[in-house]
């Protein structure tokens, strides 16, 4: 039987980081990787 390990991480980026090309960037250098996920503003700061 084969099996498939998954394990997830929490990446907070914090400070001026969000500008313009930066989830396009993030997504980017993902897709390279082959990992799957979400990135989204945050209201509040951490």
């Amino acid at each position: 039987m084969n099996y498939i390990k998954f394990s997830a991480v929490k990446i907070v980026v914090s400070g001026r980081v969000q500008g313009v090309g930066f989830r396009y960037f993030i997504a980017q250098r993902a897709n390279e990787l082959e990992l799957n996920g979400y990135t989204k503003n945050l209201l509040t700061e951490m």
